[in-house]
């Protein structure tokens, strides 16, 4: 399209870059701001979601393997078979997360 920089040094190539960074800076720094100030706002379940995610993201990779090899002989499309293994994978690990956080040892590290 006519609005992206072809990729050689010109003005409109610097003016393009520059936008696009601005954007992306912006972005990220609204978004964080937005979910920071609305999170005073939210109910419960979103609280309890937030305390786990840093456990998520520590035991994830091992679940998501052991999900992908549970389905492996499945014969569905492979965008399927992906939906299925990402949302069995999310709702896995935020249980386990949550089990597992219960432990006053463990939830002094995660």
């Amino acid at each position: 399209p006519f609005f992206l920089a072809s990729g050689e040094f010109s003005l409109n190539t610097f003016l393009w870059t520059l936008w696009d960074c601005f954007m992306t800076v912006s972005l990220g720094i609204g978004l964080i701001v937005l979910f920071r100030e609305g999170s005073r706002y939210l109910y419960k379940g979103f609280r309890q979601f937030s305390q786990n995610t840093y456990g998520v993201y520590l035991f994830h990779v091992p679940i998501v393997v052991f999900v992908q090899y549970f389905f492996r002989d499945l014969s569905e499309p492979i965008y399927v078979r992906f939906l299925i293994e990402c949302v069995v994978s999310v709702l896995i690990s935020f249980a386990f997360t949550h089990f597992i956080r219960k432990s006053k040892t463990v939830r002094k590290f995660i």
